[in-house]
């Protein structure tokens, strides 16, 4: 099994301004609403491993930019380390186990292709604060351009993935609102080679008992 030490990103101190906390979807490079776009230093990342049949020269190193931000907009002490649990390490390395996390909430194509683009262990000093942290990541992948979508996958306490939906901004980052913090994935879905937005899965309405009896 592959190694992720190629996939931890890493982590630079950076100022970030981030107004409110988390609420919706911003129409242009947030996931937290109110979060101003940041310029990306320049610090280059490392290269994550490629995901089964991908190329090596074709993954593009990912860089993850500053201290996690409460929503008072105080800087929290973050560290990115490298995922151990091997566990993790099998889900995030097979494309049809990112496809079935995908496929909880999104309409996931058999021809659709899911490729890891970066993981790791963030975590920040102390408890988490009431309301969150957001957290800001550049995107640093050739087929991904500011306004295209990328996933960020994060697993639960309870072993299971919360998926968030995230636009690029102009300057290649994304920033991505958390409520608990241990690993955490970026991925990309393509599709006849552009960058794909999944659909929603329709939602179920559940079937009512018919009345019985008098």
């Amino acid at each position: 099994m592959r190694n992720l030490k190629k996939l931890t990103a890493i982590l630079l101190v950076s100022a970030m301004c981030i107004g409110t906390a988390f609420t919706s979807f911003a129409a242009e490079g947030t996931v937290a609403d109110g979060t101003s776009e940041n310029e990306n230093p320049g610090t280059e990342g490392t290269t994550p491993t490629p995901a089964p049949g991908q190329d090596e020269e074709d993954v593009s190193p990912v860089t993850v930019l500053g201290n996690a931000v409460d929503k008072d907009g105080n800087e929290i002490p973050t560290t990115v380390t490298d995922i151990t649990d091997q566990k993790v390490i099998e889900t995030l390395t097979s494309e049809e186990a990112l496809k079935d996390i995908l496929g909880s909430k999104y309409q996931v194509g058999s021809k659709d292709k899911v490729t890891l683009l970066a993981a790791g262990e963030i975590n920040i000093v102390g408890d988490m604060p009431e309301g969150g942290v957001n957290i800001t990541m550049a995107i640093v992948d050739g087929d991904i351009k500011p306004g295209n979508t990328v996933y960020v996958l994060h697993q639960k306490a309870d072993g299971t993935w919360e998926i968030f939906e995230a636009v690029v901004d102009a300057a290649g980052n994304i920033t991505v609102h958390f409520d608990s913090l241990s690993p955490v994935a970026v991925v990309k879905v393509m599709s006849d080679g552009t960058v794909k937005v999944l659909k929603d899965k329709p939602a179920t309405s559940e079937k009512k008992s018919p009345k019985t009896g008098a």
